[in-house]
């Protein structure tokens, strides 16, 4: 394993060793944020420290933000909304056998919407999402957390 330090995790900045008490323990911290590794051996911090969990669905929700779908009706998350009802309004005849004439043109019931699958995000975007999710994560060279 190289002896160089990879940037910080969390801000990117320069790492740093650093001897604890004792001499034979040291650990991996950021000059910038003071993130660090856990405290061992030199050769296991550095690894420690270089080895990073990579997670396979937050790359993969991060793709598929920047990603949107080139259907302009989907939600980008792969719903089309499909009206299945119109709204509807109280008629004189119903507001009659209610006993209440003030509710004649009143909203009776909202229109009702419903989803369909995306066809473009289930069999395209997606997938090819979780592709491109996986190719990164190897590229880092990190454990892959799923």
């Amino acid at each position: 394993m190289s002896d160089k330090l990879k940037p910080c995790p969390c801000c990117g900045g320069e790492a740093r060793i650093v001897r604890e008490v004792g001499g034979i323990i040291f650990h991996i911290e950021c000059k910038i944020c003071c993130c660090k590794s856990p405290s061992a051996r030199i050769e296991n911090a550095r690894k420690a420290w270089n080895t990073r969990a990579v997670d396979v669905g937050r790359i993969e929700e991060i793709i598929l933000e920047n990603h949107r779908c080139i259907n302009s009706d989907c939600d980008n998350h792969g719903n089309i909304p499909v009206k299945v009802s119109e709204r509807e309004y109280v008629t004189h005849d119903m507001a009659l056998d209610a006993c209440d004439p003030s509710l004649e043109g009143s909203l009776c019931s909202d229109e009702k919407w419903e989803a369909e699958q995306c066809q473009y995000c289930y069999e395209i975007r997606f997938p090819n999402a979780k592709k491109l999710a996986q190719r990164i994560a190897d590229e880092l060279g990190g454990e892959v957390k799923l």
